[in-house]
């Protein structure tokens, strides 16, 4: 979700964006993980894309490890 929403650049209110987001995707569940994660992770994305390789080496990054 952050990702989606800092790749956007959106003009609009963010909550108004994010009301918006969750009538299309409403499984997002922030709060599930520390507030820096989802920040960590959609700036790696921003870099790096999301994708499945760039979400593993990201997972390897952060862990420490490589399984």
């Amino acid at each position: 979700m952050v990702y989606d929403y800092l790749a956007g650049v959106p003009k609009e209110n963010p909550l108004a964006w994010a009301e918006n987001y969750y009538l299309h995707y409403p499984k997002v569940a922030i709060g599930q993980w520390p507030p820096g994660y989802h920040v960590m992770e959609a700036l790696w994305s921003l870099v790096w894309g999301p994708s499945r390789a760039s979400a593993v080496w990201r997972r390897g990054c952060r862990d420490g490890r490589w399984n």
